[in-house]
């Protein structure tokens, strides 16, 4: 599959799954599946750190991406979820 993300790689963006299905893993483990409605990256963009696992698509996949600007002026925008 194609590769989201590598680790180590900066977090910058967070990502919802719309459909298809992500594979996270480490050292070429699968250590979770993420289906339509999961996201992930958000520690990575909210920290600033690198990533700590490989994100891979699982065949066809439909990814929504969030960058940090845009991450933050939605907590502003509903504080709610923060």
């Amino acid at each position: 599959g194609e590769f989201v993300f590598h680790t180590g790689d900066q977090g910058t963006t967070m990502y919802f799954v719309n459909s298809g299905a992500v594979s996270v893993q480490i050292r070429g483990h699968e250590v979770a599946r993420l289906l339509p409605g999961s996201y992930f990256g958000e520690l990575g963009l909210m920290l600033q750190d690198g990533r700590k696992a490989d994100a891979v698509c699982d065949g066809d996949s439909e990814l929504l991406e969030l960058d940090r600007p845009d991450f933050y002026h939605v907590l502003e925008k509903h504080p709610i979820l923060a």
